[in-house]
């Protein structure tokens, strides 16, 4: 019989999401980062930990009733990201900085 390889692969992510998985495939029982782009941000918060940038999507086998050995991700679900809001501050706002002492 022919060796057979189980692995889950990540869906293209349409750009208007602002968004992409971390890895085009992954094996079973590991996990997937789909993180919005830099300077965006989750439309809703995902969950109580109000991670708003980056969920983790494991990579699991199917039910029996899928046929043997069958994997999928635990959700292919693409969430809209959207730009984060801008900090506008005036020049002679007042605010000032300290880094660690430097």
């Amino acid at each position: 019989s022919a060796k057979v390889c189980f692995q889950c692969t990540t869906a293209t992510v349409d750009p208007s999401k602002n968004a992409a998985y971390s890895a085009a495939t992954l094996l079973p029982t590991t996990t997937v980062d789909y993180s919005c782009n830099s300077g965006f941000s989750f439309v809703t918060v995902l969950d109580d930990q109000n991670i708003r940038t980056k969920k983790t999507i494991r990579c699991e086998y199917t039910s029996a009733t899928d046929g043997p050995g069958t994997v999928a991700l635990a959700s292919t679900e693409q969430t809209q990201c959207i730009e984060d809001c801008k900090l506008k501050l005036s020049p002679d706002n007042g605010l000032k900085f300290t880094l660690n002492n430097l």
